[in-house]
Order: C-alpha cells, then sequence, then structure tokens
C-alpha cells in the first residue's frame, strides 16, 4: 500500500490520485485534519472556505456550493473538505425537494381518491378519526421521502441515512412528530364545529399537511445552517464531522431531475394513500368467504360498486368494509379505483395476503425506512385479511356473521 505522504505529495501537485471515495478519504486521515483545524472550533463552513481562496462557497438549503477543480483556488486537504461539503449540501437540498414532493404527492392523491370514493350524500362517512389518519399519511410521507432519497444517493450514503433514525438531523423528526400530535388533537376539537359531510370533514387534512410540511422545512434549513455556521472541528451531534466524517459524501453521484423523482413516486404513492384510505373507512379483505359461483369475472362478485377477485385457484378474495357488527359489500364508485388509477382489485387482495402471509397481520416492512419505488414489492399494498377458509373462522361466521368472526377470532383491528 502507497504512503499516506505519498497521497499528499499528489495532493501537492494538484493532481487527484483517483476517484473521491471513504477509503482515500480515510487514508489521508481527513476526520483528523477536520478535527484537529486551528481555530476549528470557532471557524464556520464559510471563513473555512475563505482562508482557502474560495471566496464565493455558499452552502445552505437553495444555495450550490462549489468546490471547483482541485488547485482552482483550493488546495490540498482543504479542497477534499470542500469537495464533500459540496455533496453533502447537494444531498441535504435532495431532502428539503423530496420533502416538498411527497407531501404534494399523498396530499394530491389523497384529495382525488377521496372526492372519487366518497358518496356526497353520505353525512356520516365511516372513516376512522383523524389521529388514525394523520398518523398513517405522515408515516407514508416520511417513508416516501426515504425513497427519494435512494433514488439520489449513493450506495454508500444510502446505507448510512436511508433510516428514520439516520435522517432525523435532516428533518427534525422530534420536533415534526410533536407538532403532529399537537395539531392532530386540534384536529379532533375542529371537526366537533364542522358540519359532518365527507368533504370538509376531509378538507382539514390538506390544510394540516401544509403546515406539517412547512415545519419539516423550517427544521431542516434551521439544522443545514446550524451545521454550516458551527466550528468545523465540532464533533457534537450537529458538527460537520458528523455528516461527513468517514468519507461518506466524497463521492459525485449522478443527479435526478424532479419528473424523474415523481415519475418513480406517482404508482407507489397512489397504493399506499388508498390503502390507508381503505384501512380509515375500516375495510378488509375477506379469503375464501364464498365459492366463485357469481356473476362476475372468473365467477367473483359482479358490480360497479364491489371489489371481488376470482383467480385461477378459484379462491374468492373481497374487499369489504365492517360496519360495527355488519359487513358492507359495496364500495362508492369502486370502479374509479381500476378505470381512473389502474389498481386492480387482483393487485390489492392478493400482495395483501402475500404479506400478511410472510409478515404477520397488520404489518408494515416499511414503517422506518424507505418505501420502494417499484409497485411489484412486497407489501405495497397491506390491508388485512381475513382468512374465511379455516375452520374457526368458518364456524364463527355462519354463528355471529362475517365481520364479528373476523374481530373476534381471525384477530383483525376493525
Amino acid at each position: 500500500m502507497l504512503s499516506v505522504d505519498y497521497y499528499i505529495l499528489f495532493l501537492a501537485s494538484c493532481q487527484l490520485s483517483r476517484k473521491p471515495d471513504s477509503a482515500l478519504w480515510n487514508e489521508l486521515k481527513m476526520d483528523e485534519y477536520i478535527l484537529k483545524y486551528p481555530n476549528g472550533q470557532n471557524l464556520s463552513v464559510m471563513e473555512f472556505a475563505d482562508q482557502h481562496g474560495a471566496n464565493n462557497f455558499l452552502c445552505g438549503i437553495g444555495e450550490k456550493c462549489n468546490a471547483g477543480e482541485l488547485c482552482h483556488p483550493v488546495q490540498g486537504q482543504a479542497w477534499y473538505v470542500l469537495f464533500a461539503i459540496q455533496e453533502w449540501n447537494l444531498f441535504v437540498n435532495s431532502i428539503y425537494m423530496a420533502v416538498a414532493t411527497t407531501m404534494d404527492l399523498v396530499r394530491g392523491t389523497t384529495a382525488s381518491l377521496l372526492m372519487d370514493l366518497t358518496d356526497p350524500n353520505d353525512q356520516a362517512p365511516s372513516y376512522g378519526g383523524p389521529k388514525f389518519i394523520f398518523g398513517l399519511l405522515s408515516a407514508l410521507c416520511i417513508s416516501l421521502s426515504l425513497g427519494v432519497f435512494s433514488i439520489l444517493a449513493t450506495t454508500t450514503i444510502a446505507s448510512a441515512w436511508l433510516t428514520i433514525s439516520g435522517i432525523s438531523a435532516f428533518l427534525g423528526l422530534g420536533s415534526t412528530l410533536s407538532f403532529s400530535g399537537l395539531q392532530i388533537a386540534s384536529m379532533v376539537e375542529q371537526e366537533k364545529a364542522i358540519e359532518p359531510s365527507a368533504f370538509n370533514k376531509w378538507s382539514r387534512f390538506g390544510y394540516f399537511f401544509s403546515q406539517w410540511e412547512d415545519t419539516m422545512h423550517q427544521g431542516i434549513t434551521h439544522n443545514v445552517n446550524a451545521t454550516l455556521h458551527s466550528g468545523i472541528s465540532n464533533s457534537g451531534p450537529g458538527g460537520l464531522i458528523h455528516f461527513i466524517g468517514n468519507g461518506t459524501f466524497f463521492y459525485s453521484h449522478p443527479k435526478k431531475t424532479s419528473a424523474e423523482i415523481e415519475l418513480s413516486l406517482k404508482d407507489v404513492t397512489q397504493i399506499r394513500a388508498l390503502v390507508i384510505l381503505l384501512r380509515s373507512m375500516n375495510a378488509f379483505v375477506t379469503r375464501a368467504s364464498e365459492p366463485c359461483t357469481s356473476h362476475g369475472i372468473n365467477g367473483a362478485w359482479d358490480g360497479d360498486d364491489y371489489l371481488s377477485y376470482c383467480g385461477p385457484d378459484k379462491v374468492m378474495m373481497n374487499i369489504i368494509i365492517a360496519n360495527g357488527k355488519h359487513a358492507k359489500n359495496t364500495l362508492y364508485n369502486a370502479k374509479a379505483i381500476a378505470l381512473k388509477y389502474n389498481i386492480t382489485t387482483e393487485y390489492l387482495t392478493v400482495n395483501s395476503w402475500k404479506c400478511q402471509q410472510k409478515y404477520g397481520l397488520g404489518a408494515d416492512p416499511y414503517a422506518n425506512t424507505a418505501m420502494p419505488m417499484d409497485v411489484t414489492s412486497e407489501c405495497v399494498a397491506n390491508l388485512l385479511v381475513c382468512d374465511c377458509s379455516r375452520p374457526d373462522i368458518r364456524k364463527a361466521i355462519k354463528k355471529h356473521g362475517t365481520v364479528r368472526a373476523c374481530r373476534d377470532v381471525g384477530g383483525l383491528p376493525i
């Protein structure tokens, strides 16, 4: 292995020895260079850049600081530091963009689904409370944001940051979750004074999502600015070394456009938002509750307001709604799910069943990590499934009906 002195000679001669990577960063002991930099506890990133001739090195949200080429003008190890900061700055700006993109998609998709699937004459829609719905939609936004980061990041960055805990320093999740709790409580109180129509009941969510997005953006901006203005040698949680240390951002990575990101997100967002809406309605899947002998395709139920599927295995899968102790087999304008959103009942039921078989009832493997951008990934659809082929559930259905059997014997939280 070549010595550190050899690499320093290369730096001094303004020639890159190889492409930036974490191995080179560590061989050059860059962490030590940053932590022991003279007066580094008091020197901000901009002041550090000024010392080395990069007078226009402006980083932050909305800024595109550029280290330039080695020795033009920054030389030696200082250039390596500024290059890593440049890549980190691109990443935090991507986070800022991802929050806006995912919020807009979830908000828009949810509103569209609500308008299509809500009966305008229903004055008492059977949705779950705002705490339940907003909590699920909030989790979806964070998981989708992590999915955006996975598109933007290199493998090394992804492994370091693509978890809820990994990006907490950027998103300020502690304050975000506190904000959510306060706003949910406020929503519950405000709903008491609102006319109980479906439209009014749901219109509140758009407003509070906007408030939550603003809070997240403020948290990101504040945390990034705090890092940039603290001393470069600060080793605390918000210090620069916490983010660029070990060469985490010492890479060039391809840039994605907003259009490319939104295209990747759209289908998954629609499916997850639909699943959340259906679960808030107390909708669930019944498997093998009846034989495939009806008048629909392959013997499924037939009608515009039914969500029913019979496959080659001749097992009927239906999506129904638990309304107290009774089952409601129809959903207003259910045909729009397939015709407008291209989400089939087969996809929703079969994938939910596969997910439940592998992970258990109501499980979500993406609760604390990145949502995949591929709709064929497991558990993108994760509706609750009541397996009516079980003898104990079938017996309970005959005695108490489907909802009570699935709730009491099947263990579904409906």
